[in-house]
């Protein structure tokens, strides 16, 4: 075997020498032929191959190269300087090739669609709606299938390596891994953190009158809870290659168990608290914590009022205390109900710890638990658990083993991330400016540039494609619409284009030169001979539809019309809505100002809801006992359908009224469930009472007559409707198959028009059911079973 070497030469700047680097390469019977497209030489039996290496330059700095030799620069220096090639310079510089000819052949799309489809993943991202690979694949697929470019991707789909050129021709753009953040938070401004970071030093300077107290680390300190998996979620795995049904044995993969942790802006953690979901909790696990930790009980594993106040009392105090601690201090918290508790108030009260209120929503920017400490103590953790698993050989962390685990993981909140946490959020040192405000959805780095700038030529195509006469409208209207609402939105859009591309100026007839800035978009204008000329264009165009103004040459030209039908720009961030409903603004220092005002309204309203609660579960009893006992409640009537009877003079229409309940009723009873195909209601004689027949009144329930054809009668019940001299008309009911011993009106109403000789008997009805779960029925004063 032959040991040859080869090496890579190299010109190099600092020294201005040509050298060769050699490095060792084993093979056998290596030949310089081998090395084929490669410039070999050979020096004794050593073998050196020549490497012309990639040179790392942008556009423009070729482009300054260009203009420094044109300037009297030298070639070689220049070359030297911005690490040219000599051969590509030359070529350049004499206009043999274009300075924007690139390696390779032309990309699918064209550069300045390439910057177009930056400019709108730039944008979308800052709007918080950011895009991923998929999608931009999809809108690339699109325009290509629009424009039936040919391709040699797979059904016009650019793939993984188009994505990675994509990415190294526009480094300004990456993969990045973005933070969800609920509308509220996003809603969160500069100017009310600012005000909270103000009224927070007012309080303790003014209502506390303890200036020192913001200067002292040891006095202010931040508790949050967090919550931690039992089975975090695994990283990427090694496995066989081919090996398809690849799998790790968890536990409950949403398990989690909650920490309370407070830290000191000095960078210390006070012991924390470990919530678990038990009413006992189990000796196994008491034995495992590190004593100087404390354990809270709940009935769901979360934090609750009564836990952290135990917390407060048994372990934050005490430690304060054995610290020699100066009071008063600043305890920072967030709005949860649990921490705003009256128990807890007093009880901060009297200890001289200052329990205050982060801004609602604005913990991610406020917090220092959650902008610098929980997510290295989540990343160990996670490392943890993995190393556990693999040196014990077990598969899940129960809760007996979760506390001397979650120890080792708070090793991570060392001093300089808990200082660098407090000083992030502007509370150590106290200053408003060292909060990154870059956090907010409004932020002025969160205003995108929008796609193209508006120019003359532009305005003057818009208004060529309006409505005859309409732009005549838009310039009488001055700064509001006064025209039908049709034209409203246009009009405005009209508008807003107009001031940008020709500004008003406040000396009228003056030339002017204006910047106006709309949305981070600077358009420079000068007002004067070039304004009346376009104006001049203006009134022009208006003279018929079809003027239209040629359109200037542009860079946008490049672009093709289906990014229009693949891109949606983004709209401004979300703006905060007024809220009908008055919701009580509480002060951030806790148990001051309104709270007890607040915590007496909630303590009566709950002893309200407990109360009401006492009682519908003793009605529920009363009726339960009722009808285990077989006795009938009466219906509740309305008011409107009391007065609907009671209206009437007559005293029998009266009694009917609060026997029958409702006018109403009886189309309930209508729309009641269907009972087909039953038999006949039918009585015998001599049953109810005996009555003359013009006793007989509308809503009276009787028991009508009528003839079969064997020459029987059949009787029925019934309700009359109308009232004639000689004649009735009734309704019949039917048995309920449901309701035992009850009877209904069916869906489709049994209306029959009989003589009054037919009528019977009349009936005294009891009305029961009548609720959307229960059907309206009736029973009467007789039994059932005497019906044939």
């Amino acid at each position: 075997m032959l040991v040859h070497k080869y090496g890579i030469l190299y010109h190099c700047p600092t020294s201005g020498r040509t050298m060769v680097h050699s490095i060792k390469f084993s093979c056998s019977n290596t030949r310089p032929e081998d090395f084929l497209g490669l410039i070999c030489f050979v020096i004794d039996t050593e073998i050196f191959v020549v490497y012309q290496m990639t040179r790392k330059y942008s556009t423009i700095d070729l482009q300054n190269a260009i203009d420094e030799v044109r300037s009297g620069a030298g070639v070689r220096t220049t070359e030297r300087k911005y690490g040219i090639p000599h051969g590509t310079f030359m070529d350049k510089l004499h206009g043999k090739t274009s300075v924007n000819v690139r390696k390779g052949p032309s990309t699918i799309l064209t550069n300045a669609e390439e910057e177009l489809l930056v400019l709108w993943l730039k944008a979308m991202a800052k709007k918080g709606i950011p895009v991923s690979v998929r999608q931009v694949q999809d809108a690339v697929q699109q325009i290509i299938q629009e424009d039936n470019r040919k391709t040699s991707f797979t059904n016009d789909r650019p793939g993984r390596k188009w994505v990675q050129l994509f990415f190294m021709r526009h480094p300004d753009v990456s993969l990045r891994k973005a933070e969800v953040i609920g509308v509220p938070r996003a809603l969160v401004t500069e100017r009310a953190i600012r005000k909270w970071h103000g009224d927070l030093y007012k309080y303790v300077i003014e209502e506390v009158g303890d200036p020192d107290l913001l200067m002292d680390p040891t006095r202010i300190l931040n508790g949050d809870e967090t919550a931690f998996q039992t089975n975090p979620t695994t990283s990427t795995v090694i496995g066989p290659t081919g090996f398809k049904n690849l799998y790790e044995v968890k536990g409950k993969d949403k398990e989690c168990i909650t920490v309370l942790a407070t830290f000191l802006a000095s960078g210390e953690m006070t012991p924390p608290c470990v919530v678990y979901p038990y009413e006992r909790i189990p000796s196994e696990i008491a034995r495992n914590i590190n004593p100087s930790w404390s354990l809270g009980k709940s009935e769901k594993g979360w934090m609750t009022a009564k836990v952290f106040f135990g917390y407060i009392a048994n372990t934050l105090l005490p430690y304060l205390k054995e610290r020699n601690t100066k009071f008063p201090i600043l305890f920072l918290i967030d709005g949860h109900k649990s921490h705003l508790s009256y128990e807890v108030a007093n009880l901060c009260k009297e200890n001289k710890i200052i329990l205050y209120s982060l801004l609602p929503n604005a913990t991610h920017i406020l917090q220092p638990a959650d902008v610098s400490v929980f997510k290295p103590v989540k990343t160990q953790w996670r490392k943890i658990v993995e190393d556990w698993k693999l040196k014990s050989g077990q598969r899940t962390v129960t809760k007996i083993n979760f506390s001397s685990l979650i120890e080792s993981a708070f090793t991570a909140a060392t001093e300089h991330v808990i200082q660098n946490g407090f000083r992030k959020c502007g509370l150590f040192p106290f200053e408003a400016n060292a909060i990154d405000y870059a956090k907010c959805m409004s932020d002025a780095s969160r205003i995108i540039d929008k796609p193209c700038q508006f120019e003359p030529q532009h305005l003057l195509y818009l208004e060529s494609v309006f409505p005859s006469g309409r732009i005549l409208q838009f310039r009488e209207s001055g700064e509001e619409w006064l025209g039908d609402d049709s034209a409203k939105e246009l009009f405005y859009v009209w508008k807003k284009i107009k001031n940008i591309v020709a500004p008003s100026t406040g000396n009228e007839g003056q030339p002017a030169t204006t910047e106006q800035e709309d949305h981070h978009l600077v358009i420079t204008s000068t007002q004067g001979t070039q304004t009346s000329h376009v104006n001049e264009v203006t009134e022009n165009a208006l003279c018929g539809p079809e003027v239209t103004p040629k359109m200037f040459s542009r860079a946008s030209s490049e672009i093709s019309p289906a990014f229009s039908n693949s891109l949606v720009w983004p709209s401004e961030s979300p703006v905060k809505k007024l809220n009908s409903r008055k919701k009580i603004k509480l002060p951030d220092a806790v148990g001051a100002g309104e709270w007890d005002k607040y915590w007496k309204e909630r303590r009566e309203t709950a002893a309200s809801k407990a109360q009401k609660k006492v009682e519908r579960e003793e009605k529920r009893k009363k009726k339960l006992e009722m009808k285990n006992s077989g006795v009938t409640q009466k219906r509740k009537v309305g008011k409107k359908e009391k007065e609907m009877f009671i209206s009437s003079e007559s005293e029998d229409e009266r009694e009917l009224a609060n026997s029958l309940g409702c006018k109403q009723l009886l189309d309930k009873m209508y729309s009641s469930e269907s009972e087909t195909d039953l038999a006949d209601l039918m009585a015998p004689e001599n049953t109810g009472e005996s009555f003359e027949i013009f006793d007989v009144k509308a809503t009276d329930f009787i028991l009508a007559e009528f003839p079969t054809e064997g020459g029987s009668v059949a009787r029925y019940a019934a309700q009359i409707l109308i009232v004639n001299d000689d004649e009735v008309q009734v309704s019949c009911l039917r048995r309920s198959l449901k309701m035992k011993g009850k009877f209904i009106f069916p869906v489709v109403p049994d209306v029959s028009t009989i003589s009054k000789t037919q009528v019977k008997q009349k009936l005294n009805p009891i009305f029961c059911g009548g609720t959307k779960r229960q059907q309206s029925a009736v029973s009467f004063d007789f039994e059932i079973e005497t019906f044939q």
